[in-house]
């Protein structure tokens, strides 16, 4: 009797913690907003986009006189099908080499903003980050 009630306890605790995870974020036109280690995927699961991380912030902060605006780099690791491959795209001032947009099937994602933008003398946390990245087809 002990073990049936013990048994049921765990299943309603797995059930109401299953029913608080995030809705899974479809993968479709428009822009997107992801926090590191948030994805979207496509209704099928075979293309996903997740945001790994903020590799480098060399903007100009806000209160600094800088000789150039800077760029931030951008980690993302996309699934598409079996194949899984990370890509860094960059905001700002663009160098030679840089991407600030991939084409992935049938989509092209575009790194709009990442958020938020360097204050002279703050720090940011990394999991205060986030990228604004646009779809389109």
């Amino acid at each position: 009797m002990k073990n049936t009630t013990f048994f049921a306890l765990i299943a309603v605790s797995l059930i109401l913690i299953s029913s608080c995870a995030a809705p899974t974020r479809i993968l479709q036109v428009g822009q997107f907003v992801l926090k590191p280690g948030e994805s979207i995927s496509s209704t099928d699961g075979s293309t996903k986009i997740t945001f790994v991380e903020v590799t480098e912030d060399s903007r100009c902060a806000t209160g600094m006189e800088c000789i150039w605006a800077g760029q931030v780099k951008v980690l993302l690791e996309i699934t598409f099908g079996t194949e899984i491959q990370q890509y860094t795209l960059v905001s700002g001032t663009m160098l030679e080499g840089d991407e600030d947009s991939i084409d992935i099937g049938e989509f092209t994602v575009r790194l709009v903003r990442v958020d938020p933008y360097p204050v002279y003398g703050q720090s940011t946390d990394a999991a205060d980050c986030q990228v604004t990245l646009d779809i389109q087809v």
